[in-house]
């Protein structure tokens, strides 16, 4: 997978290299236990708001890229309520089933 350039754009890798690469069971709370290499989508929440972000995992460092094509806000709120984030909790969290649908329908595709 190589080193990580924060300053690099989701739109610099190439989807089959994401896709091949997609660590879907990643658990942001777990991520320095038993630690993956590869891509995860999760929520970041910054400002009372949600984006969806590309989440890179090298072995000693990850970086996060918000996603150009966003979903509904409603979608990722709904993620969130269901962890019971508020949304004064800025932080990473991890996606729900539906985000992962829309993800592949729309991100994916």
């Amino acid at each position: 997978m190589g080193t990580i350039d924060p300053n690099e754009s989701i739109m610099n890798y190439a989807m089959d290299q994401i896709k091949n690469n997609l660590v879907w069971d990643f658990n942001v709370e777990k991520e320095f236990i038993n630690r993956k290499k590869g891509y995860g989508f999760v929520i970041d929440l910054r400002n009372c708001t949600p984006f969806l972000v590309l989440y890179k995992m090298a072995q000693y460092v990850s970086v996060s890229h918000n996603c150009p094509q966003q979903p509904p806000q409603e979608l990722m709120l709904e993620a969130l309520r269901e962890r019971g984030v508020s949304l004064e909790e800025s932080g990473l969290y991890n996606i729900n089933s539906q985000l992962r649908t829309w993800i592949e329908e729309n991100i994916l595709k």
